[in-house]
């Protein structure tokens, strides 16, 4: 609904303050934390990584444009950690806006009171484990998400977009921010939306009036996307995130057992584990060699069966959410008693459409938390929008309102369960990192896919990543970063060597006159040691530091169990 200037104003303030509120308090209680790799891109773009070279880049579907505007800040104020107040500024709009549909909706029917109640309620059931679990791929998710929430709210009445032309600019512009962070979040979440928005807005020209420009700007971005993966000569982007994808999520490789040679076998585990360090070897057109044959999309039952199971344990995990989306759906379905079997069909199609959504990313790629949780919290808050009036004036939704609060009790103890859980991470993390200084200070440290990640994840967000103690700092095959056009600029320009000639840069690190520390898990190093060795008949010098052994604990966004780290010596 429309509010009069002056009540604008005044509940935009107490939005405001209402949400500054909130981020402090999950700041200081809960604590913010780096769970994937959010923490390496910061590293790279503020050039930390790269000798104070320009790094403008680092994963072609996320962060499109934007990422060369924060290098640029790192160059001009290399003291302030750029990418963190850039992302969190993203995710504080998104729960001001939402803050503020939450007060519009409350406020009126309810009071100031109840509305900030109900506003720190949703705050807390919906924004705080993205701001809890920093990671661009979510800050995406929640930015593009709320915008869309706000185009639908503010201008599902025909003629309201040409009466507030600057807000709907405005809202636009947070959906392309939020698809230039990541364009496949902004996807799903357009998807979602739009389901929500025709069952909302009711009106097919007012729908397509307050979706036109998200559809036509993803549309376009998507386009570009596929032009340039099709017409690339970057290998990086030959094998991400297709290839990857059918190794490590799919799990469609053709079976060991079909290697009929020692160079095959080799060469199968060194794809099987990521490692793909030999380009002019690992060519795309071999790698999708050892990719199973696939049936028509949406039509293989092995694809159905691993995505039944990976939907039912996140179900499982994330239980008390989707509860209190089946609850909010019920409530939706009392408020508006179907009056004929279309109303039943909307009603429907919005309550499994998160389901079937997640079903499908989960088939053509993986899920996990930060895919899962992010679209959930999108669609819950599209249903509380939908519901929140019902909810605060008919008292049959009372039992349905006590259940849910019930189950928002659960998410916040489980929400101090794991900021509990990463603290206790990142602390490891820091003696992990703490023993690593101990043994490669002053000296070049080496780390790869498998060690590269727990380096960066003992540091947190607002806070500049320490590089001094070592000598230098490379990534020699973290999946496809070597490949990256500034990182490969810059290795090369360090080796004096073309690192696509593997093992060139090993050569590099021989010769070089300071010692030089690799970490890494045991598996990961013995792989690489034998295709170095099967292909290319070369012996790589490395000893294991016995003094020391660094256990990995399970990354909170995969949940998987990593092998110990080890510190290892390269010989000359």
């Amino acid at each position: 609904m429309l509010h009069s200037s002056p009540c604008r104003r005044s509940l935009f303030l107490i939005a405001l303050l209402v949400t500054a509120v909130c981020f402090l308090f999950t700041y200081l209680y809960y604590g913010f934390f780096y769970v994937e790799y959010e923490g390496m891109f910061d590293s790279f773009y503020s050039g930390r990584l790269t000798g104070g070279m320009p790094f403008r880049s680092v994963y072609f579907l996320g962060n499109i444009g934007t990422s060369h505007v924060y290098s640029m800040l790192y160059q001009l104020y290399p003291g302030i950690e750029w990418i963190s107040w850039f992302l969190y500024s993203y995710l504080f709009l998104s729960c001001l806006l939402t803050i503020y549909i939450i007060l519009c909706i409350v406020v009126d029917k309810a009071g100031a009171g109840m509305g900030i109640i109900v506003s720190v309620l949703v705050y807390f059931l919906v924004f705080a484990d993205s701001n809890i679990h920093f990671l661009f791929t979510r800050v995406s998710y929640m930015l593009a998400g709320s915008s869309l929430l706000g185009l639908v709210y503010f201008f599902g009445a025909p003629g309201s977009i040409s009466r507030r032309k600057i807000l709907f600019t405005l809202l636009c512009g947070g959906f392309v921010l939020g698809t230039l962070t990541r364009s496949e979040s902004a996807t799903a979440v357009l998807l979602q939306v739009a389901v929500f928005g025709f069952f909302y807005i009711k009106n097919v020209r007012q729908f397509v009036s307050v979706f036109l420009f998200p559809v036509l700007f993803l549309g376009v971005v998507l386009a570009a996307i596929a032009y340039d993966l099709s017409t690339t000569p970057y290998f990086y982007k030959q094998v991400e995130p297709d290839i990857e994808a059918q190794f490590t999520d799919r799990e469609n490789a053709v079976p060991l057992s079909q290697m009929h040679s020692y160079r095959d076998t080799a060469k199968w585990e060194i794809v099987k584990n990521i490692i793909w360090v030999d380009p002019g070897v690992l060519t795309p057109s071999y790698m999708r060699s050892l990719i199973l044959p696939e049936r028509p999309l949406y039509t293989d039952v092995r694809q159905w069966s691993r995505v039944r199971g990976a939907m039912t344990g996140m179900a499982a995990r994330f239980w008390y959410l989707c509860l209190i989306s089946c609850l909010l759906s019920l409530a939706l379905l009392i408020r508006r008693w179907p009056q004929s079997a279309w109303d039943l069909l909307q009603w429907l199609l919005l309550a499994v459409s998160f389901w079937i959504l997640i079903a499908m990313q989960t088939y053509t790629d993986k899920v996990n938390d930060r895919s899962f949780l992010p679209l959930l919290d999108i669609f819950i808050l599209a249903q509380l929008i939908a519901v929140l009036p019902a909810l605060l004036t008919q008292r049959r939704m009372i039992p349905l309102v006590l259940v849910g609060l019930t189950l928002f009790m659960i998410h916040m103890s489980r929400l101090s369960a794991e900021a509990d859980t990463l603290s206790r991470y990142r602390a490891a993390y820091r003696r992990n990192l703490a023993t690593i200084t101990h043994v490669a200070g002053g000296k070049v440290l080496a780390v790869n896919s498998s060690s590269c990640d727990y380096l960066f994840l003992s540091n947190e967000p607002f806070h500049s990543f320490d590089f001094s103690a070592f000598c230098k700092v490379y990534v020699t095959d973290g999946f496809n970063i070597p490949f990256l056009p500034y990182y490969r600029r810059y290795l090369e320009r360090e080796c004096r060597c073309d690192i696509a000639a593997f093992p060139s840069f090993w050569d590099y690190l021989r010769s070089h006159h300071q010692d030089v520390v690799i970490v890494s898990t045991p598996r990961h190093l013995s792989v690489l040691r034998s295709y170095m060795e099967a292909i290319h008949d070369y012996s790589l010098p490395v000893s294991a530091d016995t003094g020391t052994t660094l256990l990995t604990l399970q990354k909170s966004d995969t949940r998987d169990i990593s092998d110990s780290l080890q510190i290892y010596h390269l010989g000359h």
